[in-house]
């Protein structure tokens, strides 16, 4: 009786479940051709017509619930043509030298289309670092948490973010002796591989832009192009798919994709130990959503031809963490009991 009385309890949906509904509520808008109906005009302009919707017939009703056509960004369309002449020409001279300004290009002008510049060097500045917000404008508070919320919340809850105070030489070359290859013969010759399809032949548009939709607003690289500048310019995806598989043509990126920004995060400890600081590599958004495209590839192809082991339980989609819970029961067994004696039963 008070179980029945008591309210019941409310489970939040977490930000993975909200992207969900959200993707399966835009679903069936998002495909289709656009419909021919304009735009409506202001309600409140003399030449808006008045329009009884009870008297309408039946193909009037349904053609204000049509689609409406919008204008499809075309900064990027001049692009088109030579993206096409790589993919469908092999024999083209200095054809990587022609990529790499083909893709500067269209990094140039998605730069100049939403006025982003490079900031001048703050290595030698002391103080705060917000990320450059002014955290006692209300407004630029609420811009900054509806573009990026991870970045905003940081900048409201650590203020005051720690520069290394070690030399950039010194810093150099300590994690270059971390992170530098090592080479190591091979102790015994590996068996030959089985024939398999290949991981990717081709990118299509829509398994490209399903993967820049699930890209989190994250921070950019050198080129400051968020992925939410992506998604405006290029929403369908055209030229980002055209650019990636050429890359898997010629078997190579552009230039500019393979510099980052190293950024280093302070964990704890003193400042002057190198060893108390996390560097962080802040690439170029197009070249993470390139890779995040070929991962989940190769993730898709690791799966249907059965590469991992059974036993591997981590890197896998459908392997959570209550698929690893549910099999200790059946691997674990608790020992027997002691028995007790009588005097103990007493």
């Amino acid at each position: 009786m008070i179980q029945e009385k008591l309210p019941k309890l409310r489970v939040i949906e977490g930000p993975k479940a909200r992207r969900d509904k959200k993707k399966k509520k835009l679903a069936p808008i998002l495909t289709g051709e656009p419909g021919t109906r304009p735009l409506a005009p202001v309600p409140d302009s003399p030449t808006a017509p008045v329009m009884d919707v009870a008297t309408t017939d039946g193909d009037d009703q349904a053609s204000l619930r049509g689609r409406i056509d919008l204008a499809r960004p075309c900064t990027l369309s001049s692009f088109i043509e030579p993206l096409d002449a790589l993919l469908e020409v092999e024999e083209i001279n200095n054809r990587m030298l022609i990529f790499n300004d083909i893709a500067q290009g269209v990094v140039q002008t998605v730069q100049d289309h939403f006025r982003l510049s490079v900031p001048p060097n703050r290595s030698n500045s002391t103080g705060n670092r917000s990320g450059g917000l002014d955290l006692a404008n209300p407004q630029k508070v609420q811009s900054c948490y509806r573009w990026n919320r991870r970045k905003c919340v940081r900048a409201l809850t650590q203020p005051s973010s720690a520069r290394c105070p070690v030399k950039l030489e010194e810093t150099f070359n300590y994690f270059k002796g971390i992170w530098e290859t090592v080479g190591s013969p091979a102790e015994r010759p590996f068996p030959e591989p089985p024939t398999r399809p290949p991981v990717v032949e081709i990118l299509s548009k829509d398994f490209v832009a399903d993967c820049l939709r699930s890209c989190e607003n994250s921070s950019p690289g050198e080129d400051l192009i968020s992925y939410r500048h992506w998604r405006e310019i290029d929403p369908s995806c055209t030229i980002l798919t055209k650019i990636f598989n050429i890359c898997l043509q010629v078997a190579d990126i552009p230039t500019s994709w393979k510099s980052s920004r190293t950024i280093l995060i302070h964990k704890k400890g003193e400042l002057d130990r190198l060893d108390n600081w996390r560097p962080i590599s802040l690439s170029n958004t197009i070249y993470k959503l390139f890779t995040k495209c070929m991962a989940r590839k190769l993730s898709d192809w690791c799966e249907m031809n059965e590469v991992l082991s059974s036993a591997q339980r981590g890197f896998h989609r459908l392997m959570a963490c209550w698929s690893i819970t549910s099999c200790c029961p059946n691997t674990w067994s608790l020992p027997d009991a002691p028995k007790q004696t009588s005097s103990q039963r007493g």
